[in-house]
This record gives C-alpha cells, sequence and structure tokens, in this order.
C-alpha cells in the first residue's frame, strides 16, 4: 500500500512542479514527445559496483534521495532509476567535473533507462522522460 500512495503522490507532484518550475510544462512535454521518438544506442544504466547503499552516509548515497528510485507505471514495469541517481551521486561525490556535467549525465542516464523500459511506441514512455525532465529541474535547482 505504501508504494502505491508514494506513487499516486509523486504522479500529483510531477505536473505541478513542472508547472511552477522555471519552464513552462508544455514546453517540457514538448521535448518529452520529442525524446520519445529517438531511439539509444547506449545500454540500460545500473548501479556501479563500487556504489554503497548507505542512507545514514547522507544524500550521495541514497540513489534518488526522497524521490522514488523508479518511475511509477500504474499500468506494468516501472522504469529503474537507481542506477541514474547511483552514478549522479558518485559523480558529485567525487568532485572531478562541475556539477552540471553531473546533472546533464543524471538527465540523460533517466531518459536511456525510460527508453530502455518502454518501447519506441509505448505512451507510457513519454510520461517516464517528462519525469527524468523534472528529476533533473530539482537536482539542478538543488546543485547549480
Amino acid at each position: 500500500m505504501k508504494g502505491h500512495l508514494s506513487a499516486l503522490l509523486f504522479a500529483a507532484i510531477v505536473p505541478l512542479v513542472v508547472t511552477i518550475g522555471d519552464t513552462d510544462a508544455a514546453a517540457h512535454s514538448a521535448a518529452a514527445q520529442n525524446e520519445a521518438k529517438t531511439e539509444t544506442s547506449a545500454p540500460f544504466v545500473t548501479v556501479p559496483p563500487n556504489y554503497v547503499y548507505k542512507p545514514d552516509a547522507g544524500s550521495l548515497h541514497d540513489y534518488c534521495t526522497s524521490s522514488p528510485d523508479k518511475f511509477p507505471n500504474p499500468f506494468g514495469r516501472d522504469a529503474d532509476f537507481r542506477g541514474p541517481c547511483a552514478r549522479h551521486d558518485l559523480c558529485l561525490e567525487a568532485r572531478t567535473v562541475p556539477a552540471s556535467t553531473c546533472n546533464a549525465r543524471l538527465r540523460t542516464d533517466l531518459i536511456t533507462n525510460c527508453k530502455r523500459t518502454y518501447g519506441r511506441w509505448n505512451p507510457v514512455r513519454i510520461d517516464c522522460i517528462e519525469t527524468a525532465f523534472v528529476y533533473f529541474a530539482a537536482v539542478t535547482a538543488a546543485n547549480p
């Protein structure tokens, strides 16, 4: 029940975040629809073997912090966001590149997992990619 409740809450919050963000919702939607039409040659983004999941150690060890670690698909399989979030955490922790580079990679990796989970003609793919844009917007607001 808890998972379903958080999925419903997340589904209600996503449009609100997009609407009140610095970019308008129509632009996000159009970008997601265009992105959904393209294919990716990148493999599914997994959690790296050197990632330590330990929420007590802070926000760089808890996948997507207070956001869901997956795209909650009410009609079937969820898209796993743990890999992109773990790689983002490792990138920020390493401090070898600017945070903006880590953030851009997060966005790309989330979109890759949406595309790998949902086929090109699956309408859920667009919703997943729109969610990736919301994650990117939230992360860039916190880590410019």
